[in-house]
């Protein structure tokens, strides 16, 4: 009859699902009832993976879990810690929507203020009228996120202000080793080319490992045009810089990227440059020679030619130049390599041309005469030209005896380069002793410049040795010295290639402008004057981003909200809105996200008094946790349906 009756109870009560406290839950019951905050870390140090998971998702179920061990009676509130997150609702006993607002909770790229966010979840304690006040915080204890200067929080109360208990529950469960990319910048570089480009970035190992052979790639459409490696001892860092030749005429969208690890959106930076496109040119030959390396424009047409499809050339004598082949052509650029002077005919069409916008090189050389080309080009030239200096007899050329070519005088060299320009901007620094160590033989001498022409070199005895002077919309630039073998060696050295392609950009109004300026996920956008006037912007994950209207009318981005290229559409010409590749804005992970150093735990308690409980496993806090019984009920139904069959037997 015992074992029947013990039967009939065991089976309604497993069915019932009863639960039973564990020895913490009655430490909790001995204490009174808590009024709890449950604080999320959404910080961009949160998407470190666990395996198949992420940290923040550990700690959104960590989070659930402490939900459901909360006694009925005690209300809770929960706050997602983040650069965007409001004030946390009052607390209350509805699990239900604390459930849903816990599952609504979406990580960020960006950094967080956790001991501000402890500050407003202790306010919102205070809205309760329950005595006890708890928060609990779930978080990998990435050391940037923490403000430990500031003083421990405390909850308003009618009694006055009391300190809550602290509860840390440390989901990272232990160090976050790290390899990461920071700070790329894009600039144009004439010392890898036309169309070169040099990417500088920072790798930081934020480890307690050393790193070896750490390959980075620079991708362009998905294609690897660059590959750079790098050794780093523990917790150390190294500025790398790639470069790459970019095909002219397009916009390159890619990245700076590593090996993937644990934390891969800082294993990339993205980046957007428009390129200019292919510029033409038209090389006037004044001294042509059968002997290739004897022929004026030789150097010339091959330092063009070696930069790819970025320049096209054609080459032409003095007497075949016409003014059909300067009025509506799309010629970009002239070059007057050693010629002696030009018909009539001829200045007029090219003074048209340079004042439409077009572009004049002048090269001096031993057919020039200067007072000729005073004459023909004189409204044209930045300074008018006066009579040839000898520094040194020019060194012999290939074939030529060398017994008394060379005089006790010493060549001279380029000096006082304007290194800002956009023609000599790669060679400074170290860059720069290709450039100066040049011998010059001979050049030719001109009047003093007026104010508005730009002296981009000089020579030993301060004579101009590069001028740019503006004429309307073009440009001419003047090298007073060969750009052939006769003067000097120049064409021979590294350093002459990337200045002509240099100079043709230049002249075409070609040149490479710094690309965009790659920005921080959650930083502002203001788009720029002359910008046309953005409709929509799209984040990399295809959510829309509003564009707002500054106090000083530029419209802008109040957030970026995620790495990757932002797509903006801007107003067309019909009115319409268009994409178009060079308005993207890339957007790069937070550096200060990437330190996953972690606070040692013992850190927090002191600054909190004593009062925090750090955990590295949250299934060894001091919370409690409900443990369901009913299956074992259920067993020992089982047990008693066999006894009680046994018996009866």
């Amino acid at each position: 009859m015992v074992t029947r009756m013990a039967l009939l109870a065991a089976i309604p009560l497993a069915l019932a699902r009863p639960h039973r406290a564990d020895a913490a839950r009655l430490t909790q019951v001995a204490e009174g009832p808590k009024a709890t905050a449950l604080v999320v870390d959404g910080s961009g140090s949160m998407h470190y993976r666990r395996g198949s998971q992420d940290l923040f998702a550990l700690a959104r179920k960590e989070a659930r879990h402490r939900l459901a061990d909360l006694s009925a009676n005690e209300p809770a509130t929960a706050l997602l810690c983040s650069a965007a997150a409001g004030p946390p609702a009052p607390p209350t006993e509805d699990r239900s929507a604390l459930l849903d607002a816990i599952d609504s909770f979406a990580v960020t790229e960006e950094p967080a203020d956790l001991a501000g966010c402890i500050e407003r979840a202790a306010q919102a304690l205070g809205q309760s009228d329950v005595p006890g006040k708890r928060i609990v915080v779930f978080t990998d204890l990435q050391q940037t996120d923490w403000d430990l200067g500031r003083s421990p929080p405390t909850v308003p109360t009618p009694q006055g202000n009391v300190r809550p208990e602290l509860e840390i529950v440390d989901v990272a469960k232990g160090p976050m080793p790290n390899l990461a990319l920071s700070d790329l910048t894009v600039t144009p570089s004439s010392a890898v080319g036309a169309h070169g480009y040099q990417f500088a970035f920072t790798v930081h190992n934020f480890s307690a490992e050393a790193a070896a052979n750490v390959s980075v790639n620079l991708e362009v459409a998905g294609q690897v045009v660059a590959r750079g490696f790098c050794d780093l001892g523990p917790f150390e860092l190294q500025r790398k810089t790639l470069a790459a030749t970019l095909a002219p005429g397009a916009v390159a969208e890619g990245r700076v990227v590593l090996p993937a690890d644990n934390l891969p959106e800082d294993d990339a930076i993205p980046f957007v440059v428009p390129v200019p496109r292919q510029a033409h040119a038209l090389l006037i030959d004044g001294a042509p020679s059968s002997l290739r390396y004897l022929d004026e424009a030789f150097f010339v047409q091959t330092a063009l030619e070696a930069a790819g499809n970025a320049v096209s050339v054609q080459t032409v004598d003095p007497e075949a130049l016409s003014a059909q082949d300067l009025d509506g052509s799309a010629v970009d650029v002239v070059a007057l390599l050693n010629v002696r002077s030009l018909g009539k005919d001829a200045s007029s069409a090219l003074k048209r041309f340079v004042e439409r916008g077009g572009g004049l090189l002048v090269a001096m050389g031993d057919r020039v005469d200067p007072e000729a080309l005073n004459e023909t080009l004189g409204a044209l030239l930045p300074a008018q030209l006066r009579l040839v200096k000898t520094a040194a007899q020019p060194a012999p050329m290939p074939g030529e005896p060398a017994e008394g070519s060379i005089t006790a005088q010493a060549p001279t060299h380029f000096t006082h380069v304007d290194f800002t320009s956009a023609l000599f901007s790669g060679f400074g620094g170290g860059a720069s002793e290709g450039l100066l160590d040049t011998r010059v033989y001979r050049y030719l001498l001109v009047e003093p410049p007026p104010r508005d022409v730009e002296i981009l070199a000089s020579y030993d005895d301060g004579a101009p040795a590069v001028l740019l002077g503006h004429r309307q919309a073009g440009q001419v630039l003047v090298f007073t010295t060969s750009l052939a073998r006769e003067w000097t060696d120049w064409p021979i050295r590294a350093s002459f290639v990337p200045v002509i392609q240099q100079a043709v950009l230049l002249l075409a109004h070609l040149e490479q402008e710094q690309p965009p300026k790659i920005e921080l996920v959650g930083s502002s956008h203001v788009f720029r004057d002359g910008d046309r006037a953005p409709i929509a912007a799209r984040a990399a994950s295809g959510a829309n981003i509003p564009i707002l209207r500054s106090v000083d009318g530029h419209p802008r981005i109040e957030r970026l909200p995620e790495v990757g290229l932002v797509q903006v559409k801007l107003t067309g010409p019909d009115g319409r809105g268009r994409e178009e590749r060079e308005s993207d804005i890339p957007v790069a992970f937070d550096p200060r996200e990437s330190d996953t150093r972690r606070l040692d735990p013992r850190e927090v308690t002191a600054r909190y008094g004593g009062v925090v409980r750090s955990s590295a496993d949250s299934a060894n806090a001091t919370s409690f946790r409900q443990l369901p019984f009913w299956m074992e009920l259920l067993v020992l139904a089982v047990v008693l349906f066999s006894t009680e069959a046994l018996l009866a037997a």
